[in-house]
């Protein structure tokens, strides 16, 4: 552990350290370990211990332990008991996150009441390696896969650092130096619950990988996280760069144009990503995967996101955006962005291009001849598509969806309702109002944006003008 402190730079000489101890094995560890290089290097250690109430007579007998091993040591302990029932009206599924949060309120409420910036926390190697194979099945990306972080300020907290001197040592290190020396410590029993995906990596999924596929599992793992970290940390800067330097709200309103160098569609994707992920965890958003490729490849368009929920109470999904800068914002109410002013298209111009709700519309003019061989009309997923310009009439309006708006897709033969239609493609409802609709000179819809054209403008064996419609997102 020397080696790590020294090489990552953790501790300052003779500063106060809160040490975070539950009384488990890794952290009693720690905490002998600490208290034995305390008086090499002139540190004064305080312990911080948060008795949850999750485990009745246990979690007392925890407490106890912990108290008893820092006062036979001379450091002062810091002691505070979750009230019974403060836990119990948060989901099951919620109940870890909600768990954390406290824990952190009282570790930062400990360093301040000790006069410490630094909380030593006791994570080891086999957590990490563990925590990589979480965040790689929820499909975590490259800052995710990189793990716990040596040092790395308290959420919320920027005053405050939580350090982990551990996260180069085996458990099974940390259980042989609690047996050589006589470190007590108390065993959890839910360590071993396999109805908890962590343990289940641990007691099965591991030792597996290391029995049958890669003896050094724990090693190459913990190399790829330290590759992963150095290049997640890389283009966080370069993100951080670009938003402190492109985000200035009143350079913005004033319209002064970027350096072309710096404008975001420029940029490599990854970096894209990562710029629209910390816009979003900036505003309170969860950043999945999803939303996040949908903000970097498009502008213009609204998109539902969901608020990140606290441990106690849901959240209703809000409607975001990304302008052609870059920024990413929160839609407050229907009149803003996206709720467009219809526009009206001249059909007897012959052609023009017309941008509209963040999808840029492109119309031609076209004379038929039905005496060749029948065009082979594209699938729409191409973006294209034809239609009866006769049966159109002279004027067309590109508008928004409206409730109640029916019309009759091709092939079918009465009318539908374009929310039944919406409600089938799963679009989401903060995003029905943001597709095109596109309707004749009579105002029946023909076209709509995902949806299949409209039965009554198909191309028809006696139609002598064509209008091709070619559309895509920007």
């Amino acid at each position: 552990m020397a080696a790590s402190v020294h090489r990552h730079g953790l501790f300052l000489r003779g500063e106060k350290i809160l040490v975070a101890v539950s009384g488990g094995v890794d952290s009693m560890v720690l905490l002998d370990l600490l208290s034995v290089a305390a008086q090499q290097n002139g540190w004064v250690l305080g312990v911080a211990h948060l008795n949850h109430g999750l485990r009745g007579r246990s979690s007392d007998a925890d407490e106890s332990l912990v108290v008893r091993t820092s006062k036979a040591l001379g450091w002062d302990v810091i002691v505070e008991k979750v009230p019974t029932g403060e836990l119990a009206g948060v989901p099951k599924s919620s109940v870890e996150m909600a768990a954390r949060d406290r824990r952190f309120a009282f570790l930062a409420s400990a360093a301040r009441g000790f006069g410490a910036n630094r909380i030593a926390l006791a994570h080891h190697a086999d957590d990490q390696v563990e925590l990589f194979f979480l965040r790689l099945f929820r499909g975590g990306g490259s800052q995710a896969l990189a793990g716990m972080k040596w040092a790395k300020p308290l959420p919320g907290q920027k005053d405050i650092t939580l350090v982990r001197p551990l996260l180069d040592i085996r458990k099974s290190e940390l259980e042989a130096h609690a047996a050589e020396h006589g470190v007590k410590f108390r065993a959890d029993k839910t360590n071993k619950s396999l109805e908890i995906p962590r343990n289940r990596i641990r007691h099965q999924l591991l030792p597996m990988l290391e029995r049958s596929y890669q003896p050094g599992i724990f090693a190459v793992v913990t190399r790829v996280m330290s590759i992963l970290d150095a290049e997640s940390d890389a283009i966080q800067d370069l993100a951080g760069k670009w938003i402190a330097g492109n985000t200035n709200v009143e350079q913005v309103h004033r319209g002064i144009e970027l350096n072309s160098t710096l404008k975001f569609d420029l940029l490599p994707l990854a970096l894209k990503r990562r710029i629209v992920h910390d816009q979003l965890h900036c505003l309170g958003i969860v950043p999945d995967f999803d939303l996040i490729e949908a903000l970097s490849s498009t502008s213009g368009a609204i998109f539902c996101a969901k608020p990140v929920k606290k441990a106690s109470s849901g959240t209703k999904p809000v409607r975001v955006e990304r302008d052609c800068l870059g920024l990413v914002r929160i839609l407050q109410s229907e009149s803003e962005p996206g709720a467009c002013t219809p526009v009206r298209i001249c059909v007897s111009a012959g052609g023009g291009v017309e941008r509209y709700s963040g999808v840029e519309i492109e119309w031609k003019l076209l004379f038929h001849n039905n005496k060749r061989k029948p065009r082979p009309f594209p699938d729409a997923s191409c973006g294209v598509e034809y239609f009866d310009a006769d049966g159109l009439g002279e004027f067309l309006t590109l508008r928004q969806w409206i409730a109640g708006d029916r019309y009759r897709p091709i092939g079918m033969v009465g009318t539908r309702k374009l929310q039944d239609c919406f409600t089938e493609l799963r679009v989401p409802e903060c995003e029905r109002r943001q597709l095109v609709v596109a309707t004749s000179s009579s105002g029946d819809i023909f076209w709509v944006e995902r949806l299949r054209i409209g039965d009554g403008y198909k191309v028809k064996p006696g139609t002598k003008r064509l209008l091709k419609w070619s559309w895509r997102r920007l």
